[in-house]
């Protein structure tokens, strides 16, 4: 299955994400807004981490902007479920 996680750079979203992958049971795609942050580059240092070991686990997606229904139904497109932090 593929979950999405929405705020994956929040510290609540990224542990989220982090769990899910260490359990090897999901496919995540991390939307996240802001590309080029601490907790953006803490991000992708965990899919670094996580291609090295299962390729394709784990997705990155900056830029979604949650007030936007085009956006969000863009980045749910073929997920089996979400983590919807608000």
């Amino acid at each position: 299955p593929l979950i999405a996680v929405t705020c994956a750079t929040g510290w609540e979203c990224y542990a989220i994400v982090e769990e899910l992958v260490q359990t090897r049971r999901f496919r995540v795609r991390a939307l996240y807004r802001t590309h080029g942050t601490q907790a953006a580059a803490r991000l992708q240092a965990l899919h670094a981490r996580t291609e090295a070991e299962a390729p394709g686990l784990l997705t990155l997606q900056p830029g979604v902007d949650m007030n936007s229904a085009t956006t969000l139904t863009g980045a749910f497109a073929g997920c089996d479920g979400v983590v919807l932090y608000n």
